[in-house]
């Protein structure tokens, strides 16, 4: 993926602006095997910078980054279409015009509201050095992460968070969110555009934010049609869905690099390593190399061991990178992610195993299965009955869920908004003031947009796929492959297919006892016949379980350590009570529910005091060390192959050297500490940049 920053400065102050490449040349990507070079270029109170391992379009000038003249522009960012060919031949662009240019030219044509019509994964930043407005956009879904920070006279946008980071003081004075504090240790992620440092925030998904000195103003761009196809049969319906999930799988197999695909039991993941299978045989090819990257928990009950083994076996293509899951990983606690705690658990929080793989075999692209469960649940359906007053229908619908219990649960989630949140109930009693206020001012906080919908069903799917908790998985993803050389790709989040689930008409959702019915039917000829007859969906809390037995000394080390920097938000005395009456109540932590919340204040805790390391030279900023550290600890990783593949060499990584900043850092400086590159100390490879007027 192309990194990038952008810093602007509305007096036109050059030791702001200066030289915009040293704030790409820290953005690690690490294990690629390609050096990713770096293209700048400046002008009166803006710089740019971009480091781009792969091209995104055959653009005769520096990827991710022109001047457009003939406006006045300079355009950065990182796009990738799926229907460049005819938005080329629509909008008369030369054929060799890269993504960005052609994006960049439906702005300037259209405005922001031309940028509905794209179908891609984009994330843009446009100087007017004429109007010295600045304007940066998101694709609808926010699948390219964009994030902006306000500076003193200024402004600062990156693709990656840690870039921006840099424009402060140092991590460890960076003001934290109290929002994000509060929904990261109880699940309840509300603002799509928060990220845990106050100063910095996400442009939203289907976004336009346009800012000039006097203010600046984010609005959303795209929305929906929401009017049902009243006409769709059925069986329409379900051709429909299926032809578009596959396009969204094709459309991002790339035809170079090699590839990987996580894979569990489940109807996502396995829906899309079956499409790029079928893929790849009517292609009739077998490279570049697709991986299978799948957990196993031998002797847990959430293994899945024998519906993975099936699923691989229905594609023997692809090679299968199977590790254990159930192996100890403690990366959250002794080296976590400077960007958000959290990142160093992998799948059932066992160890991110995946990460080295794909370091290993210069993996590029990622599938998941992210959105799976937003899109192909029939949410809200029963509220939908309810509401049409068809209470012998609904009486049906419950008597086939099968028991009691799955037909009360799923009534409750049709209904109450917070019933399948992570945490519904009253405060912790370990919350600060602060905490708690916070927390009744997220549960007061609507997330529909304003958007009037034609039945419930479109409703919650909306509000699902557009919710905080959809926009940190995402981010989440972004960032932990980003370390690694690799871009996520989220079929299921593909914007065509998006469009198309919302208008299908609410009573086309029927469950008749699946709530997934609608995506069994549409995805299953892609799946192995054992994953397709599956109707129940693994928990992990056997998983979390396991691992918070075999971190508990950590756990408790961390809530009894000398130093306490979350006093602002959580009480330590009150939290160590309710530890010891957790520990009376279930020793064995068979009810990891109980235990979450405060398991993941620990995980907090121990984030917040290493992010206190991250102060001047003390530690250096981008956790080269860390990840050096992570990466050899993980455990060894089986290979099960049934057909071609290859595998390249484990690639070296430049530890990071910090910068030297001058006030408030350039845009040279603000990437520095995140992307390794071949540097050109020659100051004639800086492009200036100048227009009249």
């Amino acid at each position: 993926m192309t990194a990038f920053a952008v810093i602007v400065d509305w007096n036109a102050d050059p030791t702001l602006a200066g030289s915009a490449r040293s704030l790409v040349e820290g953005l690690h990507v690490r294990g690629s095997g390609l050096g990713a070079a770096v293209s700048t270029l400046e002008m009166p109170g803006v710089g740019a910078a971009v480091s781009s391992p792969e091209a995104t379009g055959p653009s005769p000038g520096p990827v991710g980054l022109f001047v457009d003249s003939e406006r006045g522009w300079l355009v950065v960012g990182h796009v990738r279409l799926y229907d460049g060919g005819s938005l080329r031949a629509l909008e008369g662009t030369k054929p060799d015009a890269s993504d960005l240019e052609l994006v960049a030219r439906i702005f300037g044509r259209y405005g922001a509201p031309g940028l509905a019509g794209i179908h891609g994964d984009f994330a843009v930043v446009i100087w007017n050095a004429r109007e010295r407005r600045v304007d940066a956009f998101r694709d609808q879904m926010g699948l390219v992460p964009l994030y902006v920070r306000s500076l003193p006279g200024g402004m600062a946008f990156g693709s990656d968070l840690r870039c921006l980071l840099k424009l402060g003081p140092s991590p460890a004075r960076e003001e934290l969110s109290p929002d994000m504090a509060v929904a990261f240790v109880l699940g309840n992620f509300r603002d799509s555009g928060a990220t845990f440092f106050r100063a910095i925030r996400q442009v939203q998904a289907g976004h336009h934010l346009s800012a000039t000195s006097s203010g600046s103003r984010e609005a959303r761009y795209w929305a929906p049609i929401r009017d049902a196809l009243e006409r769709l049969t059925y069986h329409d319906m379900i051709e429909e869905w299926r032809r578009l999930f596959y396009q969204a799988v094709e459309r991002r197999l790339q035809p170079d690099v090699p590839m990987a695909s996580y894979l569990s039991g489940g109807l996502d993941s396995g829906g899309i390593v079956g499409a790029a299978h079928r893929s790849y045989l009517e292609r009739g090819v077998t490279e570049p190399p697709m991986f299978l990257l799948s957990a196993t928990f031998p002797g847990l009950d959430c293994d899945e061991s024998g519906l993975i083994a099936e699923a691989a076996a229905k594609s023997p293509l692809f090679k299968s990178l199977v590790w254990d899951g159930t192996k100890a990983n403690r990366g959250d606690w002794t080296s976590p992610h400077l960007a958000m705690p959290g990142l160093r658990r992998g799948v059932g929080s066992g160890p991110r195993r995946d990460l080295s793989l794909i370091r290993t075999h210069g993996i590029r692209s990622v599938f998941s299965g992210t959105g799976g469960d937003e899109l192909g649940w029939s949410h809200g359906y029963f509220h939908d009955l309810v509401a049409r007053r068809q209470i012998r229908q609904l009486a049906e619908e419950l008597r086939m869920m099968g028991s009691w219990r799955r037909s009360i649960y799923h009534l409750r989630a049709s209904f109450d908004r917070s019933f399948q949140m992570p945490w519904s109930g009253d405060a912790p009693t370990w919350f600060t003031p602060l905490s708690r206020a916070q927390l009744a001012e997220s549960v007061r906080s609507a997330d529909d947009d304003g958007l009037s919908f034609t039945s419930y069903c479109q409703q919650e799917t909306w509000r699902r796929l557009t919710s905080g908790r959809m926009a940190q998985s995402i981010e989440a993803g972004s960032l932990v492959l980003a370390d690694v050389g690799a871009e996520l790709r989220m079929p299921y989040c593909d914007v065509k297919l998006v469009e198309f689930v919302l208008r299908i008409p609410w009573h086309l959702r029927r469950p008749r006892g699946d709530m997934r019915r609608v995506q069994r039917d549409a995805v299953g000829p892609f799946l192995a016949p054992a994953v397709r007859a599956r109707r129940s969906k693994a928990l992990a809390g056997a998983a979390l379980t396991h691992h918070m037995r075999r971190n508990f000394e950590s756990f408790r080390a961390v809530l009894a350590s000398r130093s306490w920097v979350s006093e602002p938000f959580f009480d330590r005395a009150a939290a160590e009570a309710e530890l010891d009456r957790l520990f009376r109540f279930d020793p064995l932590m068979r009810r990891p529910g109980l235990w979450q919340p405060l398991w993941q204040l620990g995980v907090f805790e121990a984030w917040n005091q290493k992010r206190m390391d991250y102060d001047g030279g003390r530690r250096t900023m981008m956790h080269h060390a860390d990840d050096v550290a992570f990466a050899r600890e993980q455990p060894e990783a089986r290979e099960e192959s049934t057909g071609a593949s290859s595998a390249a060499a484990p690639v070296g990584r430049k530890r990071y050297q910090a910068p030297s900043l001058v006030r408030v850092g350039n845009a040279r400086n603000l990437l520095a500490g995140i992307t390794g590159t071949s540097l050109d100390p020659d100051p004639q490879g800086v492009q200036q940049i100048s227009f009249n007027g």
